[in-house]
């Protein structure tokens, strides 16, 4: 019933007759299914069909007589409660919820990152030009490009076995373009995933930068070497397999002039590449990424030289593991200060929190 009101009320290039006749056959399906037979099913689901019949007549009458239902936000735009609330209070505009809400429930386009070691942005376009796929040069990083359209399955697209790209957000290749890598430096990828800004950092860097991988979840190594090796990068980074080198309480742990932390977050700001999110994700669940987000910042900030910098990332924007972090984090280290921060937003790019500290050295 639900799914045919739907249909009658919100779309308009379905017929209302279709819509009707089509819920009530789908219904009798499921009995068809249930009960081997609709001649078989008893009376009273007989009865209910017909209920469903008038109901949807009824609800297709009162359109025709002016009728304009006002559901509620979290069913027009088919996102939890407890997202709309907390957006409401954090935007405190009601036209900023609305292009919120609609970015995220908006099919985003595929932004690819050229590696510019083996290939330049020009390069690239010209290659998909002459397959077919239409792309254009992204407006905020200067090795994004933006394809729309079809493209086929990502792993058969020209160029991509040879490394001549990868797929990344515009928001998340800010990130490095904030770390910022420079010829020489030590440079720590703390939570180095599958290598997604690990590979950024040394493109950047042009491979001139010693950059260092490390993941909690060491599961992940194998996907990582693979994603550096497939864009020639295997021999530019060193992946930390000991703990130890990294343990602050380590009297010769490593130090790096910069440590970027991609932490884990609620990935609210995503929603629109996973929107699978707004359903797995619970609000609680801030409060203990929350925590793991406190940790880290506390853990590395300790392997950051003097002078040298940390970045933090996150692609949410709820300000506990935001803002809160970063205050949080000053209150009791007045020796480092904010350098920078930002935020992006859809639908221009994914939603991410981007901050860079400076560790002053001044206790």
């Amino acid at each position: 019933m639900l799914i045919g009101a739907y249909q009658i009320i919100f779309l308009d290039k379905i017929p209302t007759y279709a819509a009707i006749n089509e819920t009530i056959n789908g219904f009798k399906e499921v009995l068809r299914y249930e009960k081997a037979g609709y001649k078989k099913i008893s009376q009273s689901a007989v009865t209910f069909t017909r209920l469903l019949n008038a109901v949807l007549r009824n609800i297709h009458r009162s359109q025709m007589e002016g009728f304009q239902p006002k559901p509620p936000l979290h069913i027009k735009y088919s996102h939890p409660k407890w997202i709309i609330r907390r957006l409401k209070k954090r935007l405190n505009d009601k036209n900023a919820l609305i292009d919120t809400l609609i970015a995220n429930n908006e099919f985003p386009c595929l932004c690819i990152r050229v590696n510019t070691i083996r290939t330049t942005r020009d390069g690239l376009l010209r290659l998909f030009k002459e397959h077919g796929i239409k792309a254009v040069k992204g407006n905020f990083s200067l090795s994004a490009l933006m394809i729309n359209g079809s493209y086929g399955n990502i792993q058969s697209m020209p160029g991509f076995s040879d490394g001549l790209f990868s797929v990344q957000d515009e928001a998340s290749q800010l990130v490095g373009a904030l770390v910022a890598p420079d010829k020489g430096e030590r440079i720590l990828d703390a939570c180095a995933g599958v290598g997604g800004k690990t590979g950024h950092l040394i493109e950047l860097s042009q491979g001139k930068a010693k950059i260092f991988a490390y993941d909690k979840a060491k599961g992940r190594y194998k996907t990582l070497r693979e994603n550096l090796m497939r864009l020639g990068h295997d021999n530019m980074v060193k992946v930390i397999e000991d703990d130890w080198l990294i343990d602050p309480d380590n009297k010769n742990a490593l130090i790096f002039d910069k440590v970027l932390i991609d932490a884990p977050c609620s990935g609210l700001g995503v929603i629109r590449r996973h929107p699978d999110i707004k359903w797995n994700r619970k609000e609680a669940d801030i409060m203990s990424l929350k925590d793991i987000q406190k940790r880290l910042i506390k853990r590395f900030s300790r392997l950051v030289a003097p002078n040298g910098r940390l970045i933090y990332s996150t692609c949410t924007h709820e300000p506990e593991e935001t803002t809160e972090i970063i205050k949080g984090f000053l209150a009791q280290h007045p020796e480092w200060h904010v350098e920078r921060a930002l935020f992006t937003y859809p639908p221009f790019m994914d939603g991410f929190f981007i901050a860079v500290l400076k560790n002053t050295g001044d206790k």
